[in-house]
């Protein structure tokens, strides 16, 4: 998972030195997308992960296997991937529920 987010030297260095750091480094090396202060810090994350109740469950699914499955792959295969990928989605409730809420708000 290391290697997923920083570069190889990176990774290297953080895993044979073994030093501490702080969240906002941590931030810094794209280990994590938020930091929040002590103060504010359950209201935030509670809004945060509010975010993901209001999307759909199946295209986040997706979507994380999607961007595990292409890791490493050649550009075109990694198309071609997503192509696939974007039928499944397409044959969800959560599609289908998507579509038509839109067409019937038009």
């Amino acid at each position: 998972m290391l290697r997923r987010s920083v570069s190889e030297k990176r990774a290297f260095e953080l895993v044979t030195l073994g030093a501490d750091f702080s969240s906002d480094e941590a931030a810094g090396l794209g280990l994590v997308n938020h930091v929040f202060e002590d103060t504010v810090f359950e209201a935030e994350v509670e809004r945060f992960a509010g975010q993901f109740a209001r999307v759909s469950r199946s295209a986040v699914s997706l979507t994380k296997r999607l961007l595990y499955q292409i890791d490493g792959m050649s550009f075109q295969n990694a198309l071609d991937s997503g192509t696939d990928m974007n039928v499944i989605a397409r044959m969800t409730a959560d599609c289908r529920k998507g579509v038509a809420a839109f067409l019937k708000k038009r």
